[in-house]
C-alpha cells in the first residue's frame, strides 16, 4: 500500500500522536509505505511507515491521500523525454522550445521524466525511457515503435510548451480524436481528462 504526503507540514514522529517527538519530514509527493494504522493519542488516525533511513514513524492519517498503485504492478510504461535528439539525419540536435532566461525545454523535460521513472518504479510499473541523455536521431515514429518494440502498455511524452500569451498556463494533456467514439468519449480520453485533473490537484 502506498501513500501520498498531501502537506507541506507534515511530520513522521516516532509515535502514533502529535505529543511524540519528530523523526524526520518526507518530501511533498514522496512515495510512502503504510505498515499499519492505529488510533493516536490525539484521536486521529496515524499511519505506521517505513521511511528512507528503515526506521518506522507515523504520520497523520489526514495529511496523505490513497491511491491503488497495484494496478501498475506488471505494466511496462514508456516514458518518452521530449525532444533532446537530432531533428533530421545529419541535422543538429532539437532542443525544443526555449525559455525567456534560456533554459531549454529538452533540459527540462529528461529530469521530468527521470523524476515521473523513479516514482512509477517504486508504485510498480516496469519503466523504459527513450533516452536517458542527448541522442542521435529519433522521429516521432521511431518514439512509437520504440514503445511498441518493448510491448509498452502506455507511451507517455513530456513536454514543456510555450505561449505568447501571458495569460495561458497550466497543463495539456493530447489524445486522438480517433478515441471518440460517436461523440462520446473513450476510455483513452477519459484517462486524458483524469490525468488533466491529477495535474491540478
Amino acid at each position: 500500500i502506498y501513500k501520498e504526503k498531501t502537506s507541506t507540514t507534515a511530520k513522521v514522529r516516532t509515535g502514533p500522536g502529535t505529543g511524540n517527538s519528530i523523526l524526520t519530514e518526507v518530501a511533498n509527493g514522496e512515495l510512502i509505505t503504510v505498515t499499519g494504522k492505529t488510533k493516536g493519542t490525539d484521536g486521529n488516525d496515524w499511519y505506521k511507515i517505513t521511511v528512507l533511513n528503515g526506521k518506522t514513524g507515523y504520520i497523520r492519517g489526514d495529511l496523505v491521500a490513497t491511491f491503488d498503485t497495484s494496478i501498475l504492478k506488471g505494466k511496462t510504461i514508456v516514458i518518452d523525454p521530449g525532444h533532446g535528439s537530432i531533428k533530421t539525419e545529419g541535422g543538429t540536435i532539437d532542443n525544443g522550445n526555449v525559455g525567456i532566461d534560456g533554459v531549454l525545454e529538452k533540459d527540462l523535460n529528461l529530469p521530468m521524466s527521470q523524476y515521473l521513472q523513479a516514482y512509477l518504479v517504486k508504485a510498480g510499473a516496469t519503466v523504459v525511457m527513450t533516452r536517458t541523455a542527448d541522442k542521435g536521431y529519433m522521429s516521432l515514429a521511431d518514439r512509437a515503435a520504440y514503445a511498441n518494440s518493448n510491448n509498452a502498455d502506455i507511451l507517455i511524452s513530456v513536454h514543456c510548451n510555450r505561449s505568447n500569451d501571458a495569460k495561458v498556463k497550466g497543463s495539456l494533456v493530447y489524445y486522438s480524436k480517433s478515441y471518440y467514439n460517436n461523440g462520446k468519449l473513450t476510455e483513452y480520453a477519459a484517462n486524458a481528462a483524469e490525468v488533466q485533473k491529477r495535474l491540478k490537484l
